[in-house]
């Protein structure tokens, strides 16, 4: 979408809250964004929601304290010397503190006046002033936040509710005294409660007071989105909302609206402005926001128009039906869980078996993934204080503990893990959750089993201590209990995969300097019958050994072993051997051995072995999509179906990363297959050259391929390709074009594969005329398609300086670029033996449009696309291959591409790809002809097509 191209904005007050979200939403609609922020101390937070911009590169920052006589001159001033012009002004910074006059004494009610006044009132007033002669004099915007409070106040905001009146009184002002000379127009947005960070964590009584009023918002009981208030700024400022001029749009609940300019056709403009992805087959509008108007002029008087995305009826608040949210299992991935919910304002019941956080020895590492989102929930220093950082990587030892092979993290890689067991990661986390205000824990209180009716849950709970069982109801009930639970059995749902026969997983804690030895935090011992992880657990000289010893052929696997004392003292001679010197202090308290079979629950049900720290990884990471989840859901109104999207994303996720990657760790170290012993001495060999990374970026963060909810963390595990327009620019020739493309940027990049640059296959693709029934032609003059390890050494190779020194900095092109980065899920060849990048005579390309931000096509949908193709193109000799791609291009683009040329691409309209290779341009022309039309009848989008001839540059 890109509505607003070529525009410039000032959104005060926006590095955080309402005011980001606006400048996320003008980015992406193709305005430049000028981020405000007050003080030095926002710096960071500032810089954050630049890299989160999607729109054209060029955004800045600039630090301007509004509340000041002289701050907003200098925000207008920083814009002007940047872009020259201002086109869009949001006022949007404000400051909100409860007052109650009756109570509060004379100099609280000043210090309160002139806070509040200085910022809401004077700073917009001084800020719109001095942004005036700049105005671009056609289609310029001004968009004053006001509040919902100003017309329906609670008591005690009687100082904020007045400012915010200026604020409306301004906005009545200026539309009359503006538009004929500025060239602009001027409306308010009035947002009731928003659901942002600093709102979530007010006080108690503050969230009361704002549930009170939104519980009266007639389409949802719950806070607004900040994107949908910046959903409602965004087409204010399109230039077809021009003839909307001195309105107040409230975004709540029924507060009359403000009309004071003529309005033709207003209801039909707004239906008539939203994308398609907006509409739906009927043309009424959909998107999750509400617009209320006073449409006296189409004679639909103080209407309401709710928009409500994916919905044919308004969403309901879940939240408020039955009960709190119940979670059976206080481990790491329900409290996590649990955690989540109440910093929502969610509550939350936590019950567990057990007296109190589980003590046994269990995982201790966590990736950068997993820190990502405890810093999200505000927990991260809390971890790092109580741990300890593992910036030195990792080690495969022998039995001896004599060095295989090293990891070493590189000096300026800025991620790093943490060692914390997690019976202290617990208490972390359960003191966070109790500090919300909105969670009861209880020990000592086990499931028994559940019933499901058509609205709620019933469960029933056992008093461990008294052993009283009682009835309870809640509207959902998270089982977080661990691979025996309960919750599952209730269920009658059985646990999938298998079970090591062989082996049973032994887990000791003990207490020896190994630092002082060199030894790292992380150590894979490798060896047929000996093999074991060997952790750091935190602080001090605690570590904590994860081995096992051969399982009798006779023992249940459901059985909870106790070691004989033989086999106690085998785990303890193994750890012995592997000490630097044998002045072990090892007590009976700490050789106590404990079973491991699962860390926590997975979306998929089947359990992992325990070697590489993924176990615990993946349910933290399960938590976080969890979570976000559900708190769409119960705060913002969400379709249920997201939790299918949860269940099927964090499931694929485990099948297809977490169970290959363990599985391949505890081969390595104990496997003597042939093929095994092959892969872990190339691995090994790979790891020690010094210019092989590839290898070392994914043996070293596995985690990054296991999110599904970072904004950062990039793919470390599937094969990336990127297909780039490439444009002649305007004022060149078509010769001087030819040469910069084809000869001085490709053997830039040829220079950087021979340097070591991780590109696997270079493929420029010529545009042709040829064309394909239902399909558009695009204008590009070439394809570029590059293929890499991965997206993390995409994003990586794009900071290398190198590059940017050279084929980084060289433009040879428009750089209004499109395209996507992709993973391959399907492919077929008439030849046996190629894997899909021999590129025939004639290579087709089809890149199947989005019609919305977040449309994406199924796993169903490529399973039966991939089918029918093959079926199509397996007894045709004229196709020699295809290749079907889904779009996995970062929803956070603007920090993937960071201050290179990319930045000002399009890089989100195809969700899918698909190559066909064809023996020569006669057997193409005519299969796409002959064929093409059925392929297109099985999709009703957008497809562009690209024919040409591909030139294998590498």
């Amino acid at each position: 979408m890109s509505t607003l191209e070529g525009k410039v904005a000032i959104v005060s007050g926006s590095s955080a809250g309402i005011g980001a979200a606006i400048a996320q939403e003008l980015s992406y609609r193709g305005a430049r964004v000028v981020i405000n922020y007050p003080f030095s101390s926002e710096k960071e937070n500032a810089k954050a929601v630049l890299s989160s911009l999607e729109g054209p590169a060029g955004s800045i920052t600039v630090e301007a304290d509004l509340s000041s006589t002289t701050g907003p001159s200098k925000l207008v001033e920083s814009a002007v010397e940047r872009f020259g012009t201002i086109d869009i002004l949001v006022n949007n910074a404000g400051i909100s503190a409860p007052l109650d006059i009756r109570h509060a004494d004379l100099d609280e009610c000043l210090n309160a006046w002139d806070t509040m006044a200085g910022l809401n009132g004077r700073g917009t007033l001084l800020l719109t002033r001095a942004v005036l002669k700049h105005l671009a004099k056609q289609n310029s915007r001004i968009i004053n936040i006001c509040s919902t409070t100003s017309r329906n106040p609670e008591p005690g905001m009687s100082v904020y509710a007045g400012t915010k009146g200026m604020i409306e009184s301004f906005t009545r002002c200026w539309a009359r005294e503006l538009p004929q000379e500025y060239g602009c127009t001027v409306n308010a947005v009035a947002p009731g409660p928003v659901a942002t960070e600093n709102v979530l964590s007010a006080p108690p009584q503050i969230l009361e007071m704002l549930k009170k009023t939104s519980d009266g918002t007639p389409v949802a009981p719950r806070m607004a989105d900040p994107s949908e208030v910046a959903w409602t700024v965004a087409t204010l400022c399109d230039e077809r909302a021009a003839w909307l001029n001195g309105f107040r749009f409230s975004i709540d609940q029924c507060a009359p609206s403000v009309r004071l300019c003529d309005l033709n056709s207003t209801y039909k403009y707004v239906v008539d402005q939203l994308p398609q992805g907006y509409r739906d087959s009927r043309g009424f509008p959909t998107g999750n926001i509400l617009i209320w108007l006073s449409l006296k002029l189409v004679g639909i008087p103080n209407s309401i128009m709710w928009f409500n995305r994916g919905h044919s009826r308004p969403c309901e608040n879940l939240a408020h039906h039955v009960g709190p949210i119940v979670v059976v299992g206080a481990g790491p991935v329900g409290l996590f869980t649990a955690l989540l919910l109440a910093q929502a304002s969610v509550k939350v019941i936590v019950y567990e078996k057990g007296s109190g956080i589980d003590q046994s020895p269990r995982a201790v590492a966590y990736f950068p993934a997993v820190l990502e989102e405890f810093f999200k929930a505000g927990i991260l220093e809390d971890i790092i204080n109580a741990g300890e950082k593992n910036t030195k990587g990792c080690d495969w030892r022998d039995k001896d503990g004599n060095i295989l092979c090293k990891l070493d993290v590189p000096p300026d890689m800025s991620d790093f893990a943490v060692m914390l067991s997690q019976p202290e990661m617990c208490e972390v986390v359960l003191a966070a959750l109790q500090k919300t205000g909105f969670a009861d824990v209880r020990f000592g209180h086990s499931f028994e089993h559940l019933e499901q009716d058509e609205d709620a849950v019933n469960y029933w709970i056992k008093d461990e201590s008294t052993q009283q069982v009682t009835k309870n109801r809640c509207q959902s009930l998270i089982g977080a209990d661990g691979g025996r639970s309960t919750v599952r059995k209730s269920l009658d749902i059985e646990m999938e995969g298998f079970t090591w026969d062989s082996w049973l997983f032994v887990a000791v804690n003990f207490a020896y300097n190994l630092d002082y030895f060199g030894w790292k935090a992380g150590n894979f011992i490798v060896d047929p019958d000996e093999w074991s992880i060997v952790v750091k657990r935190g602080k001090g000289d605690s570590w904590r050994m994860a081995t096992a010893i051969p399982r009798q052929i006779t023992e249940s696997t459901d059985k909870r072993f106790v070691l004989e004392e033989a086999e106690v003292k085998r785990i303890k001679d193994r750890i012995c051997r592997l000490l630097p010197e044998t002045r072990a202090r090892l007590s009976t308290r700490q050789w106590r051995p404990t079973l491991l079979i699962s860390v926590a629950p997975h979306a998929s049900g089947k359990l992992n072995n325990p070697v590489g720290g993924l176990g615990l990884t993946t349910g933290m990471l399960d938590a976080a999509h969890l979570g976000r989840s559900l708190r769409q859901i119960f705060r913002e109104g969400a379709n249920p179906s997201v939790l299918t999207t949860y269940a099927r994303v964090r499931r694929n996720i485990f099948r297809e990363r977490t169970d290959k990657l363990t599985t391949s760790n505890l081969l390595r170290l104990m496997s003597t297959d042939a093929a095994d012993v092959k892969k872990r001495e190339e691995l090994f060999a790979r790891l020690k050259d010094p210019g092989e990374f590839v290898s070392k970026i994914q043996t070293g963060l596995p985690d990054f391929a296991l999110t599904s909810t970072s904004e950062t963390k990039f793919d470390t595990f599937h094969e990336t390709t990127w297909f780039i327009s490439v444009t002649q620019p305007d004022d060149w020739t078509r010769e001087q074009f030819i040469h910069e493309y084809k000869t001085v940027h490709t053997g830039m990049t040829k220079g950087g594969k021979q340097a070591g640059s991780p590109v696997r296959r270079y493929v420029q693709l010529s545009n042709s005329a040829l064309t394909v029934p239902g399909t558009e032609r695009p204008s590009w003059d070439f394809v570029t398609c590059l293929t890499f390890p991965n997206l993390f050494i995409t994003h990586a190779g794009l900071q290398d300086p190198h590059y940017r020194a050279t084929a980084g900095k060289h433009i040879f092109c428009r750089l209004d670029q499109k395209g996507c980065l992709v993973r391959k899920v399907a492919y077929f060849s008439q030849v046996a033996g190629e894997d899909g990048f021999n590129p025939g005579a004639i290579r087709a390309l089809m890149f199947h449009h989005r019609t919305a931000k977040d449309d994406k096509f199924t796993e169903e949908w490529f399973q039966e696309r991939a089918n029918k193709v093959t079926e199509l193109v397996t007894s045709d000799h004229r196709v020699r291959s295809f290749v079907l791609w889904q779009d996995i291009t970062p929803k956070q683009i603007g920090h993937f591409f960071k201050d290179t040329q990319f930045a000002a691409g399009t890089w989100h309209n195809f969700k899918a790809v698909e190559t066909y290779d064809f023996v020569d341009q006669d057997g193409a022309g005519t299969f796409l002809r002959d064929l093409g039309e059925r392929l297109m009848k099985a999709h009703d989008g957008k497809i562009t097509v690209v024919v040409g001839e591909p030139d294998v540059i590498f």
